[in-house]
């Protein structure tokens, strides 16, 4: 890791976590998903990986934004994790037979750049 690498690293995907948890993501209402979890209706492995994702997104829009300087196989590694956090999400959306669980998972999936499966 370069300096700018490290500085990212620590700052944008940790940064995001930070807000998720003061304000909620932007793909839906934060209300209904703590109560969902609180209440077991969303298994919170499936908050966990939209968090990451969501992280890594914001990750790749800074680095697209050159808010940091990054080499390719940084920005490779990072493009890596988002596009298995999407394969996860679509595994939770195939595999799942609850409806707030997979309402979740959409809203998301709609509101994020991927490959449609």
């Amino acid at each position: 890791f370069n300096k700018e690498e490290v500085s990212h690293a620590l700052v944008t995907p940790e940064g995001r976590h930070l807000e998720q948890l003061a304000v909620g993501f932007p793909y839906f209402d934060n209300i209904s998903l703590k109560e969902g979890w609180i209440k077991g209706e969303i298994n919170p492995i499936i908050i966990a990986c939209i968090a990451e994702l969501d992280a890594d997104y914001n990750s790749l829009l800074s680095i697209q934004k050159n808010e940091f300087q990054v080499r390719d196989g940084y920005k490779a590694r990072i493009l890596d994790r988002y596009k298995l956090g999407l394969t996860n999400l679509y595994g939770f959306d195939h595999s799942s037979k609850n409806k707030k669980e997979k309402g979740i998972i959409r809203k998301v999936l709609e509101s994020v750049p991927h490959e449609k499966k």
